[in-house]
């Protein structure tokens, strides 16, 4: 498996626990709590690349669409996982700049000594 296959299978898991986890709250609970959507939208579809040992074009939509609107919508209250999607979402575009893939549109989310502190998991293999 390589790095990015990692990355996105930690991404699965971790939203899906926490999205079957929230699953089993009271209903006034849930409809509060936007943690769901938020982790569904950004997975939603990361199987049509997961596969795929190298970063392909999927893998750069993903990035340029999916991840930027997940970082823009959420937030450390708003989504139990904010760290640690962030920290992957750093990790993948770490390895498509590594690759010398184009088409990215941003630079992707900053990792500040804040995020560290609060997951310090970044750059850890």
């Amino acid at each position: 498996m390589s790095r990015k296959q990692d990355i996105y299978c930690e991404m699965l898991n971790t939203s899906l626990s926490v999205i079957r986890n929230i699953s089993t709250w009271r209903w006034w609970r849930r409809i509060r709590n936007r943690t769901t959507y938020l982790e569904a939208q950004l997975i939603h579809n990361i199987s049509h690349s997961i596969l795929d040992e190298k970063i392909v074009q999927h893998d750069i939509w993903f990035l340029n669409y999916q991840a930027r609107s997940y970082l823009e919508r959420a937030t450390p209250e708003n989504s139990i996982n904010y760290y640690r999607m962030k920290c992957c979402i750093r990790q993948l575009f770490d390895i498509a700049i590594s690759e010398g893939v184009e088409g990215l549109k941003w630079d992707g989310p900053e990792w500040t000594a804040a995020d560290q502190a609060r997951y310090p998991y970044y750059g850890q293999t």
